[in-house]
């Protein structure tokens, strides 16, 4: 099988999958899955409080533009199709924090790291540096802050 064809069928196969979390998930969540050409992007908000909403474009060639939150990812590739749906269901899990670190004298912003955890497999993390302050401050003169969001049925939510 040519590299082209096993693309398209792990990303066939990963949006049956996200297809159908979509579905389970539409009494909680406005869902939006629309197709282009060359990209499929999916979008869920959340219909109670805290839960984090998601937007992501997966386009032909694995490349995947993410937000989380209020934070933003363009060409991310270190998720792979067959990933997609875990960390969705993570997301709609409430498996989701964000973690704000802000300087100690002036409360700037430093950084912002976004983290998704699973049941199986790896946590995602991304994280942005503001810059200059990243540079001008270092990071035992900042504070961090995490924000976890719930899950979108309260069913879903994770047990201690």
């Amino acid at each position: 099988m040519q590299k082209s064809e096993a693309s398209r069928d792990a990303h066939a196969v990963a949006l049956r999958e996200i297809e159908a979390l979509l579905a389970a998930h539409a009494d909680v969540a406005e869902t939006d899955l629309e197709r282009g050409d060359g990209y499929v992007r999916i979008a869920l908000r959340p219909r109670v409080a805290n839960a984090c909403p998601l937007d992501l474009v997966l386009f032909d060639d694995g490349a995947v533009d993410l937000r989380l939150a209020e934070e933003e990812h363009e060409g991310v590739r270190d998720i792979p199709p067959a990933r997609l749906a875990t960390l969705i269901g993570a997301v709609l899990a409430g498996k989701v924090k964000t973690i704000r670190e802000t300087t100690l004298a002036t409360g700037q912003l430093r950084s912002v790291e976004v983290v998704v955890r699973p049941d199986r497999g790896e946590a995602w993390r991304r994280r942005r540096e503001v810059e200059p302050i990243s540079r001008l401050v270092a990071p035992e003169a900042a504070e961090r802050e995490a924000h976890h969001y719930v899950a979108y049925r309260r069913e879903d939510a994770p047990r201690p």
